[in-house]
Parts: structure tokens; C-alpha cells; sequence
């Protein structure tokens, strides 16, 4: 291939279509490697608690240690590490057996591409708008976790949440700048929890739950 500005790209591609189709007139897309299902919604809760959650779990503890490309941060291995415990407690929230979707597969191509070298995607922009990512992304998956009735360890999802905290809370002393569009509402309330003495701390965490992980407040199992 003579190409004078190639340009950079992964080799991972899904496409999931609802097989629904008028007259039932489906095109052979399938041949193609698309995944027709009558319900995608299995699909949707393993990208959005396994891959974009996981993002989230990674950009936190990286800006905190100055890490602004996400392959860079996966070659932390405490930050590889909490990543891959994250996503080994939220793949319970997704059911078992999805038609042409294994769980531990899709979370080995997940830390694959995200330590890819060539993609160079900043962590920052993983970091943006966290407060809806939370709610969308990790609150549903941990809510169905502390409600499951298998007992199911929540410890990393805690430790990402945490992270998340941690970085709202002293973004401001790193010099980093919180993209999120509820940033005047959490950002007070994180630094409270950061600058709390040890007999507050619990006060202002509650603080912060109320408003920043508003489905947890009355969650007395976690």
C-alpha cells in the first residue's frame, strides 16, 4: 500500500444489530462478522460497564500519578492491576452465555487494546465527565452487584469510585483541569473529603454520595 499519510487505527470491530428487519428482510451482514440478536442489551451493559467503566478506572489513577497517555498507564502495574480487578468484579453484572460474546475474552481485548502503543489516546479525555460516566457506567453495574444474590466482591469498584474522589478532589493542586459539567456541584464536596480530619471524613463521604452518587446514598450494604 502506497499511502503517504497512513493513518494509525486498532483491529478490534464489533457491530451489533437488533434483528429486527421489515418484512424480514435482514441483510447479510453477517457474513461480514455483525452479531444480529433479538436483544442487544447484554451487549450494551459489557461495553458500557466492562469497556467504558474501564476507562474511567484506568484515567483516574493515572492523571493522580501523572500519566496522560492511557498505554502508558497500563504499563503501571498497580493502575493495570486495579483496571483488571475492576472488570473481573463487574462482569457479574453482565449475564453469562451471550450469543457470540465471552466475558473473559472481551476483557483480555479490552486490556489489549488498551495498552496498545499506537493508539496514544489520552487519559484525560477518558477523565471528562465523570459524574455521568459513574452514573451510567459503574453505578448500574455495582448497584446489581450489592442486589445479586450470589454475595459478590465489590472491593475494586469501591477502589475506583474512590479514585475518582481523589482526583475531583485535588485536580486542582496537580494543576489539572476537571472537564465535567457538574464540577461546581462535586468538586467542593470531594475536597472536603480530601482535606477532612480522620473523625469528619465519614461525615463529608456522605456528603459527597448524596450528590455525586446520588443512587447510593441508601445503599447500607456498601
Amino acid at each position: 500500500v502506497n499511502d503517504q499519510w497512513p493513518v494509525a487505527a486498532e483491529d478490534f470491530i464489533q457491530w451489533i444489530v437488533e434483528d429486527n428487519f421489515v418484512n424480514n428482510e435482514r441483510p447479510q451482514f453477517d457474513k461480514v462478522g455483525v452479531i444480529f440478536t433479538n436483544d442487544v442489551t447484554p451487549f450494551e451493559e459489557l461495553k458500557l460497564y466492562l469497556l467504558n467503566a474501564g476507562h474511567s478506572t484506568l484515567a483516574y489513577p493515572s492523571l493522580l500519578q501523572g500519566i496522560d497517555i492511557v498505554d502508558e498507564g497500563m504499563r503501571n502495574s498497580s493502575i493495570r492491576e486495579a483496571v483488571i480487578a475492576y472488570m473481573n468484579e463487574a462482569k457479574h453484572a453482565v449475564p453469562d452465555n451471550i450469543p457470540g460474546a465471552d466475558k473473559e475474552d472481551y476483557i483480555q481485548t479490552l486490556i489489549k487494546r488498551f495498552s496498545n502503543p499506537n493508539i496514544r489516546d489520552h487519559t484525560a479525555r477518558l477523565a471528562s465527565q465523570g459524574y455521568a460516566k459513574v452514573q451510567n457506567f459503574v453505578v448500574p453495574a455495582l448497584t446489581h452487584l450489592l442486589h445479586d444474590t450470589t454475595p459478590r466482591s465489590t472491593t475494586a469498584i469501591a477502589r475506583m469510585l474512590a479514585s475518582w474522589i481523589t482526583f475531583l478532589g485535588t485536580a486542582e493542586k496537580l494543576g489539572v483541569t476537571v472537564d465535567d459539567a457538574r464540577a461546581a456541584d462535586i468538586v467542593p464536596l470531594a475536597k472536603a473529603v480530601i482535606d477532612a480530619s480522620d473523625e469528619d471524613r465519614l461525615n463529608d463521604l456522605h456528603s459527597f454520595i448524596r450528590v455525586g452518587i446520588p443512587q447510593l446514598s441508601e445503599e447500607t450494604s456498601f
